[in-house]
């Protein structure tokens, strides 16, 4: 014997045609291209009829799934179906059928059609089917080694053994009431909570402990659809539903769950065999020593989870809500982006931060785009004006940061050299422009101080505190100056005037007669009372409360005027470049006083000469008049004096000229700033409001 067929003697056909089993194959467009004789038998159509037509013209075919047709994609992705399908023979009677349907490749592995191999069953056939399969099956959950492989073999022998179309398992601890896990074939996860307090058929199998086999999931209150609508709300998609728990010790451990579309699909046997598969689950689970493993383990797990979870979150809690209450503003920044940024600088060699900033103003500006304001609370937005921590977020690169340049580069400089905390007191503006005195406090939040990446600000508004501390010591010094003034001017200026008498007296006395030497000292003593009696009317100027006559004027007028009456010597130059426009309302008199004490000041600041430029500027609703001259300039530690009464750097006067100045544009509600370079000269900047709102007697202007 040579071990091969004749093909002449035993054609393949006539084997096909002897085989109790009907085979059929179709192209991938359903049309029948074979149909052996049993097919003939049990369908009732000849090979003749058949061949040719499309399948679904022959017979009628139900069932929960469906095949792939003229779905490449789904034809790839399965290579057989194994179904029990419900067939329609010729003349109209049904009968149960189960086939085995095959892909059809060609040479070059492309699917060119299916052969189905079907036979007719009965309900014995069915259950003996399912459980010859579902001992196989079982034979290989007892050689599973992992909870995975568990699963695995649980679900294809729902799926492929059983015949259910939606399976799915659950790992639950009944003990916690919390389902651990859960894996689904045909369904969507139905778990929207990890807890088993909650309505549901599978809820109620696991909690009682028993099967639930429901034929009619619109009429059963407990069932929860696919959308978790329970009740008279929900729609059901699938009508019958079969959960089996599976029980160790009597505890449920886990559950089986199947469902169909189809009313009172599942049967008395279909029952009996998905609690036989959980029964070896049981097994399975048991061999694995999986109940304690899984207890101990979870137990700890959720212990520990739970411990840090409440801990944190008890932290977080408090941390908001002093953080949202707290009257004082609070900022939460993230410096990460600087640190790294400073770690680039010590390579390039740069240590002293302060310097390194000081010289490189650009440098500053650039970390302080790196600074991440992460939150802030409310009583920081009150403070800075701003309605939301975006709008702060953004003001900070515009109107925020040019005013911060001192805090910023010491803030940078505290993060740079790892300091913990920083404290110190700055000038700040806010959004709407005004200037805020705060004291700020710099700390690192508890967690992040190996990188000191995110810190806690803290900052106080001292405003209100400074401006009353000011307005104290501006009291006390007006009223010391005051009564210096009185004294001044009731025991100096009788003196001075009997001084000038007698003088006057002298010269009268000697007429025409009196000698170059004698003449000269009396006009010393003329000029020394002139400079005394100056400085008591000056004095008694500052300690009384200016009262203004208003009338329209230009700045032009008032500088000519000014510059009149200043009798400056010929080696200082002026550049008068004021505007006689626009018109503005001041009281005339103080106006020249004010220009004419600059204007002395700033020659008195060249006494080797040199150029003094007078120009006037509007700016909105004021306007500026600039005094620029180019003598020798203040040190930082005289331009915070200079506005001080008393404080002179002059051999002669008693340091009232600026102070006075300062009091008399105040009174107009216009403010006077000055600027200064030692060496290179000073600028001071009048700004008088064009309109002052002020409660003075106006004088009309001819």
């Amino acid at each position: 014997m040579t071990g091969e067929i004749d093909e002449q003697l035993w054609p393949s056909s006539l084997l096909l045609d002897h085989v109790r089993t009907a085979i059929i194959a179709t192209d991938l467009n359903d049309r029948v291209v074979y149909w052996n004789k049993y097919a003939e038998t049990l369908y009732q159509w000849t090979a003749e009829e058949a061949i040719g037509k499309n399948l679904t013209d022959l017979l009628v075919l139900t069932s929960d799934h469906k095949l792939p047709k003229n779905n490449m994609k789904g034809i790839e992705s399965r290579e057989y179906w194994d179904e029990e399908w419900t067939a329609q023979r010729r003349d109209g009677t049904s009968f149960p059928v189960r086939s085995f349907v095959d892909v059809v490749k060609d040479g070059n592995g492309n699917a060119i059609g299916f052969v189905a191999v079907s036979r007719g069953i009965t309900e014995r056939n069915r259950a003996e089917d399912k459980l010859l399969a579902l001992h196989a099956h079982a034979r290989q959950l007892a050689c599973a080694r992992t909870l995975d492989e568990i699963i695995e073999h649980t679900l294809d022998a729902m799926e492929f053994t059983l015949g259910f179309s939606s399976a799915e398992f659950w790992l639950v601890d009944a003990t916690r009431g919390r389902i651990l896990c859960q894996e689904a074939r045909g369904m969507t996860s139905s778990i929207s909570e990890f807890m088993l307090d909650g309505p549901g058929i599978t809820v109620k199998a696991v909690n009682t402990g028993r099967t639930i086999r429901v034929g009619d999931s619109r009429k059963e209150e407990a069932y929860v659809d696919d959308e978790g609508r329970v009740g008279k709300e929900k729609s059901p998609v699938k009508l019958s539903e079969l959960a089996v728990p599976v029980l160790i010790d009597n505890k449920p451990v886990a559950l089986l769950d199947a469902e169909s579309i189809s009313l009172d699909y599942f049967t008395d046997d279909d029952q009996r065999l998905l609690e036989t598969l959980s029964s070896h689950v049981a097994s399975a689970l048991t061999s694995l020593r999986y109940e304690d493993e899984l207890r101990r383990h979870s137990e700890r797990l959720e212990e520990l989870v739970k411990e840090r979870s409440g801990r944190l979150a008890e932290s977080e809690a408090r941390y908001r809500r002093l953080f949202e209450s707290s009257p004082i503003s609070l900022w939460e920044e993230d410096f990460s982006e600087v640190k790294r940024y400073f770690d680039e600088l010590r390579t390039r060699g740069v240590k002293d931060l302060r310097r390194h900033f000081n010289e490189h103003p650009e440098e500053l500006a650039k970390c302080g785009d790196m600074v991440k304001l992460l939150s802030v609370n409310e009583a920081t937005l009150r403070l800075y004006g701003a309605k939301t921590v975006d709008e702060l977020r953004s003001g900070l690169s515009g109107v925020l940061v040019p005013s911060f340049q001192d805090r910023l580069r010491e803030e940078l400089v505290a993060v740079g050299e790892a300091e913990r905390r920083f404290a110190g007191e700055f000038d700040n503006q806010t959004l709407t422009g005004d200037t805020k005195h705060v004291s700020l406090i710099l700390n690192v939040i508890p967690g992040y101080e190996d990188t000191l990446g995110k810190v806690l600000i803290s900052i106080i508004d001292l405003t209100d505190r400074r401006r009353m501390e000011e307005a104290l010591l501006k009291s006390q010094r007006m009223a010391t100056i005051g009564e210096l003034a009185a004294m001044i001017g009731h025991d100096l200026r009788n003196p001075l005037t009997g001084i000038a008498t007698a003088t006057y007296n002298v010269k009268t006395h000697l007429g025409k007669g009196i000698d170059r030497q004698t003449k000269e000292m009396l006009d010393i003593i003329d000029q020394d009372v002139r400079n005394s009696d100056k400085i008591v009317g000056d004095l008694l100027e500052y300690a009384r409360v200016p009262h203004l006559e208003l009338a329209e004027t230009d700045m032009k007028s008032v500088t000519i005027d000014a510059l009149a009456h200043a009798q400056l010597p010929r080696r200082i130059r002026v550049v008068d470049s004021t505007k006689s426009h626009p018109k503005i309302a001041v009281d005339v008199d103080k106006t020249r006083r004010v220009f004419l004490n600059l204007i002395k000041n700033a020659a008195d600041a060249m006494p080797k000469g040199g150029t003094l430029r007078i120009a006037s500027r509007k700016t909105g609703l004021s306007l500026e008049i600039i005094f620029k001259d180019t003598g020798e300039g203040m040190t930082k530690e005289t331009m915070e004096k200079i506005w001080n009464p008393l404080f002179t750097t002059k051999s002669r006067g008693m340091g009232f000229g600026l102070p006075i100045v300062k009091r008399l544009v105040e009174a107009h509600g216009g403010s006077v700033n000055a600027e200064s370079k030692f060496g290179k000269g000073s600028t001071f900047t009048v700004t008088l409001p064009l309109k002052p709102k002020l409660a003075a007697n106006r004088k009309k202007s001819a």
